[in-house]
């Protein structure tokens, strides 16, 4: 018998004002989303709502999601200064 242990994706609230320092725009997004903060981004990740991470590129806090599927998605950021998830939807 083989065990496979999976983890799991939540939605974390790290320091209450660290999810007001990050911005995330135009939501909904077509083309091109653009993250906004004074923090020190370490790490972007974004996953379906079943918790499949997505491969993309990401420069110069934009990401270009024109070749994603329509739907729901959630956008995993981490900062010097914790970590924040947003949810964003692709048009």
């Amino acid at each position: 018998i083989e065990l496979l242990l999976c983890g799991t994706l939540s939605v974390e609230s790290i320091k209450g004002s660290l999810n007001a320092t990050v911005k995330i725009y135009p939501n909904p997004v077509s083309n091109t989303l653009y993250i906004s903060t004074n923090q020190q981004i370490e790490s972007v990740a974004i996953y379906t709502l079943l918790g499949r991470e997505i491969v993309f590129e990401y420069r110069s806090n934009q990401i270009d999601v024109s070749s994603f599927k329509s739907g729901i998605y959630l956008l995993k950021i981490e900062t010097d200064k914790g970590s924040v998830a947003k949810k964003i939807i692709i048009n």
